[in-house]
């Protein structure tokens, strides 16, 4: 596609290159993709580093204006991990027979879990002097033996050119990690993995690709597979993983290219029912409704990567603060300050009439998964379809004096903590401190920043949090009472009844808070029903760590009804 015909909010494919090779490895890509219609550059890696090739990215991606699919192949797929997260406007990895480090993780820790490969005993290194007046140390490929080791699938006279005109790479390309959270857990991506790979072991890219929860494509080729298979490269490029969405990053792209403040914003307030909502609303106002509920100890930022997809897919998009949360406040200092079940519930239907919404696909996860549950449990009619994590929550206070075993009681400590003054007290004095330890407990793979945590925590510096938050869980252990007035709602949940409304439910692999085994739930949904178990280290704030996942089953449960 000429510049000429295209639009600042079609994605441009940026390539990047590994070590050993320049932008022209890529020629046979550009030639395919050209072809396809769809705009795409590579640019030279500079090869010095991680920290300083992502910085030198991100300066590229961002000048572009529009939004960009980061390619890498090889060690540029560290470089993306990184830029993925530091520059505006990427909606979508993929990584080609590429690294796709941790935080922290060098390209030698990977290379270190795995048998040799042919280029280890092929590499070569020499000192110089750097602009800095120091001694640098470089790696190259020996001529002799760069056929076997990088291209074995190329001709003999193709890889001898290639090994005359490398580019060598810094030592420390190998020995720096990605700083910060890679892109890969936030970011759609897609992994091709070169089965005959002679560079990177094909377990290694098969295992980074499952640990980021990609999706995975498989090409019998040597590792300079852009260069042997450009044609099967560009195929992945154009599809990325699943038929359109290609084109669905593409719609997506003109709400992200805004940035995430723009994109995710901004917080909206309306009087519902008992409070003064604060809320985040995307999206066509005729669209189809989408009401999405967070947690604790969370906030709505647990979708700002959600809601910005759907609402370029059409729908109308809310996602309100919970009371006792963020900007969301009570209209009368004389209201109960009640967390109990059904009235997170009977919140939730008054924005929904303030709104004038009659209908609406609902999701949530933690609190909000239970309240998605209560609300088409009582009120099916409200809801076209739902999707909760970790299924089917809802609970009363005779089931709550049941015992369990101890090791399931151990994962509850903090309702039992939450049981005493003191745990009051506690939680009123260190409540970020608090939820940054639920966030790493509840999800020990997902690696977030001190960024990411503190834009949720603000929520919890709400009036009425602890007041909230304590009452929701005294009142499961019936402890503390709930009002009378919601007796009846809360008689019809101790009954746990059936949830008919078209449903799917969805688990991270890496769960690390306290939550049922699917199997035990899902005679509980009587309608349309799948679950969903998302593997990659997924934990318990899914709509964050996997936001693409939850985009889909939005869409997915839509189908449904």
């Amino acid at each position: 596609m000429s510049d000429s015909t295209h639009t600042d909010t079609t994605p441009t494919v940026v390539l990047v290159h590994g070590a050993f090779v320049d932008a022209s490895s890529w020629n046979g890509v550009i030639a395919e993709l050209e072809a396809a219609g769809i705009d795409v550059v590579a640019r030279a890696n500079l090869l010095r580093g991680v920290g300083v090739d992502a910085a030198y990215l991100t300066g590229f991606v961002e000048e572009l204006g529009r939004p960009a699919v980061l390619v890498g192949h090889s060690y540029g797929g560290a470089v993306i991990s990184q830029t993925g997260s530091d520059a505006k406007g990427v909606v979508g990895l993929v990584f080609v027979a590429a690294f796709a480090p941790e935080a922290g993780e060098t390209i030698a820790a990977i290379n270190a879990r795995y048998p040799d490969v042919p280029l280890a005993a092929a590499q070569r290194t020499f000192t110089y002097t750097n602009e800095r007046g120091e001694q640098a140390t470089d790696t190259f490929v020996e001529r002799l033996l760069f056929h076997g080791a990088v291209c074995a699938d190329l001709p003999a006279d193709v890889a001898d050119m290639l090994a005359r005109t490398q580019r060598p790479a810094s030592l420390d390309a190998f020995t720096t990690a990605v700083a910060g959270t890679p892109a890969w857990k936030t970011l759609p991506s897609w992994v091709i993995v070169a089965t005959a790979d002679h560079a990177i072991h094909p377990d290694a890219e098969r295992d980074m690709a499952k640990r980021a929860g990609s999706e995975i494509v498989e090409i019998d080729a040597s590792h300079a597979v852009p260069a042997s298979q450009p044609a099967d490269v560009a195929k992945v490029i154009v599809r990325c993983g699943q038929g359109d969405d290609m084109s669905a990053l593409a719609a997506g792209a003109a709400t992200a290219a805004a940035g995430d403040a723009k994109a995710f914003g901004p917080v909206q307030r309306i009087a519902a029912g008992v409070l003064d909502v604060g809320y985040v609303g995307i999206g066509p106002p005729g669209g189809r409704a989408v009401l999405l509920l967070h947690g604790w100890p969370y906030d709505i930022h647990s979708y700002a990567d959600v809601a910005p997809p759907l609402a370029a897919a059409g729908y109308r998009v809310l996602v309100p603060y919970l009371r006792g949360h963020g900007a969301t406040r009570f209209l009368s200092e004389d209201a109960p300050r009640n967390g109990q079940q059904s009235v997170l519930a009977v919140d939730a239907i008054a924005l929904m009439d303030t709104l004038g919404i009659d209908e609406a696909i609902v999701g949530g996860f933690d609190w909000g998964a239970r309240t998605v549950n209560v609300m088409a449990a009582l009120w099916p009619e409200r809801c076209r379809a739902m999707v909760s994590v970790s299924g089917y929550l809802i609970g009363s206070q005779a089931a709550g004096e049941a015992p369990l075993t101890p090791e399931a009681e151990q994962a509850w400590w903090y309702q039992y903590y939450f049981a005493t003054e003191r745990g009051r007290a506690g939680y009123q004095a260190y409540r970020h401190d608090f939820g940054r330890l639920i966030w790493h407990t509840a999800s020990p793979a997902w690696r977030f920043d001190d960024a990411t945590f503190e834009r949720s925590a603000a929520a919890f510096d709400n009036p009425d949090h602890v007041d909230i938050v304590i009452h929701n869980y005294r009142w499961r252990l019936g402890i503390a009472a709930g009002e009378p007035r919601f007796d009846v709602l809360e008689q019809r949940l101790a009954a746990f009844p059936a949830i008919s409304v078209p449903t799917i439910t969805l688990e991270g692999d890496a769960n690390g808070a306290p939550h049922p085994y699917p199997a035990d739930y899902a005679a509980r949904f009587t309608g349309k029903y799948m679950h969903r178990t998302l593997a990659g280290g997924i934990g318990h704030n899914l709509p964050q760590e996997a936001p693409l996942d939850f985009v889909h089953a939005i869409e997915e449960a839509d189908s449904l009804a």
